[in-house]
């Protein structure tokens, strides 16, 4: 299941090319049943698998 449009995903993944910097959050997610949320600001483009950023 595909979380995010390709626009996004391009835009974290060139975040995540430039690891040395400071990004800010490019995607909100969240458990509409909890009290979890995920403010993503990038992806490791060797592993597309793996978002960083603040819980």
């Amino acid at each position: 299941m595909k979380l995010f449009t390709k626009d996004i995903e391009a835009r974290l993944l060139a975040n995540g090319r430039n690891r040395g910097q400071d990004h800010a959050p490019v995607v909100k997610i969240f458990n509409p049943v909890g009290s979890a949320m995920w403010l993503l600001s990038e992806i490791d483009p060797e592993t597309p698998d793996l978002a960083h950023g603040l819980c």
